[in-house]
């Protein structure tokens, strides 16, 4: 998992291609995004709760850490 704040991904322009999001490193796969508003208290993800506040937010591009399913 890895949060950041959408205000570090800019505005998706005429000769723009986005940006980089997360960092991953050989079989390392995707498998879920979301934007999550501050006040969200939960996630699920195949049937599996996620506690929003457990992410650690680091900048943009970072390299995700596994989520912790909350209890």
């Amino acid at each position: 998992s890895l949060g950041f704040p959408l205000s570090e991904v800019s505005e998706l322009k005429k000769t723009s291609r986005g940006v980089k999001g997360i960092t991953l490193e050989g079989e390392d796969t995707v498998r879920y995004a979301a934007v999550v508003m501050p006040d969200c208290e939960e996630l699920v993800f195949e049937q599996k709760k996620y506690d929003p506040q457990k992410i650690r937010n680091r900048k943009r591009a970072a390299k995700g850490q596994k989520a912790k399913i909350k209890k």
